[in-house]
């Protein structure tokens, strides 16, 4: 997926204070554990909190559930925090490179 451009986080803030009421709010993120067969030699790495191997599909989506962006194959021991951080949305925030303005929060 393209990275999006601040005219897309920009029309995607607009629209969080009018249909959910949350203001100042670029993106919603989740994370979702996709059950896998553990890798060969994988260990623990793909072992999650549930009980099962797993990778992480972590999803930023606009107000009305549009895929922004999209980080997948982190291993299933990775909180979404740990993913975030590490995936190139997460990285372009914290150095402040990422095409939006800095008055909105990823919510």
């Amino acid at each position: 997926m393209p990275e999006p451009s601040e005219d897309v986080w920009k029309s995607t803030a607009s629209k969080f204070p009018d249909l959910w009421h949350f203001p100042n709010c670029l993106a919603a993120i989740d994370g979702r554990h996709i059950s896998i067969q553990c890798p060969i030699n994988g260990g623990s790495l793909y072992f999650n909190y549930m009980g099962f191997h797993s990778t992480v599909l972590l999803a930023l989506v606009d107000a009305e559930y549009k895929f922004l962006a999209l980080n997948v194959g982190s291993y299933g021991k990775n909180s979404d925090g740990n993913v975030f951080s590490k995936s190139v949305i997460g990285k372009k925030l914290e150095t402040g490179t990422l095409k939006c303005s800095t008055k909105y929060t990823l919510g």
